[in-house]
């Protein structure tokens, strides 16, 4: 890749940072994914492309839920494949989880990618990082809203 190529991942920032989460999604998808599939094929920033996707589609909330699970999915298989037991791979569990509890309101598969996050992240980081900690509270919360939904139904 040479220097031209770095300018979408710039572009997009400034979509994304800006709020203008279609715009960022149009570029990565359009204009870097294909040039990073190409260039690196299965790597590391590959799947990272495809996490800033899932992010942008996740803030467009309901309308663009396909495309927000299905590149968490994407990201999270390339990354489990690239990288294994690594920190981003725990990172794509965690937004992958997002994406189904708040997308699709489907608790017991977010609470499993969680468990998975957090497996990676003991054995990575450590269970004092504050990363692991914290995936540890989320879970814990979300098992508290899990059993509240159940009682609502």
């Amino acid at each position: 890749m040479n220097s031209r190529h770095l300018i979408c991942p710039v572009v997009t920032d400034a979509h994304y940072t800006l709020g203008d989460h279609q715009k960022a999604i149009d570029v990565w998808e359009e204009k870097a994914l294909p040039i990073y599939k190409k260039q690196l094929g299965e790597h590391p920033w590959t799947a990272s492309i495809q996490h800033f996707i899932a992010r942008s589609y996740k803030a467009l909330a309901k309308p663009k839920v396909d495309g927000a699970v299905k590149n968490s999915r994407d990201a999270l298989a390339l990354r489990k494949k690239l990288l294994g037991f690594h920190q981003d791979t725990a990172r794509s569990h965690i937004l992958l989880s997002d994406a189904l509890v708040e997308l699709q309101n489907d608790f017991k598969s977010a609470l499993e990618e969680l468990e998975e996050a957090l497996k990676i992240q003991k054995e990575v980081l450590g269970e004092n990082h504050s990363s692991t900690k914290d995936t540890q509270a989320k879970i814990a919360s979300m098992r508290v809203k899990a059993r509240c939904k159940l009682i609502r139904n």
